[in-house]
């Protein structure tokens, strides 16, 4: 599947191969679940993983991961486009820019887990996710008109929002499985995420080979010409990302609390306990 994702925007979604790749990944997991629901020692304990709070941790993952995707790939394209279509920056002067999205998710995620035992790991989940949709929906209504630094820092916004959803759905995965599970369920979850970045670019190719104008390059020859996406692509691909953030916000009020009032519940193999955080 991760294959037909990839190559998809080159060759086509009703591509023959496209499809072909698409049902082989469809039956490959079919007959992956059914071999782990019989064999002994599954390799992916489905009970564990398909429980309530980790089957809600995997899907938050790998949407927060799509929809992460998908921004950056929209961001990446902005920056460097040149102007007026986008900033007209170098990749350095891009890279350079995305810097504070990067250290503000440094200083928020110890705060986060300072403060999370004491309010929850569900409030802080759904209030990164409505942040970052929030964040997304003012980026596909103004991206385009923003001046450079209000762009940056609409990003960083959305580096928070992400950065605190991503905390709360990992803790309340580690704490609602047995302690000798959690190597298997933190692998699957990494499992998830990948998935989730890998849609994310190839739907982003998909709407910008959808929404674009053909730019000619000063000095080149006629014939050159280069897709440059438009801004209902921007529209497109900030408020679908905007929408998954929402969704990720609703799936959250269907978690069970794992830590609050300074108490982390963690389960065990005959039951659950109580660990007192100072």
């Amino acid at each position: 599947m991760l294959v037909a994702v990839t190559r998809a925007p080159n060759v086509g979604w009703t591509a023959k191969e496209t499809l072909i790749l698409f049902g082989v990944g469809v039956i490959g997991a079919v007959l992956l679940v059914l071999w782990e629901r019989r064999v002994e020692n599954p390799l992916l304990p489905l009970k564990i993983i398909s429980s309530r709070n980790p089957a809600i941790a995997n899907l938050g993952i790998m949407l927060a991961a799509f929809g992460l995707s998908m921004m950056s790939q929209a961001n990446t394209y902005l920056l460097q486009m040149p102007e007026p279509y986008g900033f007209g920056k170098t990749i350095l002067q891009s890279g350079l820019l995305m810097t504070p999205m990067a250290l503000v998710m440094l200083i928020v995620a110890p705060l986060a887990g300072k403060f999370m035992p004491k309010i929850g790991a569900k409030p802080i989940a759904i209030a990164g996710a409505l942040i970052g949709s929030g964040a997304l929906a003012v980026m596909s209504l103004y991206a385009t008109k923003m001046s450079l630094w209000q762009f940056v820092t609409m990003m960083t916004v959305v580096g928070i929002g992400i950065n605190l959803m991503n905390i709360s759905l990992i803790n309340v995965l580690v704490f609602s499985v047995p302690p000798r599970m959690m190597g298997v369920a933190t692998g699957s979850n990494s499992l998830f995420r990948n998935f989730g970045s890998t849609w994310g670019p190839a739907i982003a190719g998909t709407v910008m080979s959808t929404y674009y104008v053909l730019f000619h390059p000063p000095g080149a020859p006629a014939f050159v010409q280069i897709k440059i996406p438009t801004e209902k692509a921007y529209e497109v691909l900030f408020g679908g990302a905007s929408v998954v953030y929402l969704l990720l916000a609703l799936l959250a009020f269907a978690i069970v609390e794992v830590m609050k009032g300074g108490k982390i519940r963690e389960v065990e193999e005959g039951g659950e306990k109580e660990i007192m955080v100072s």
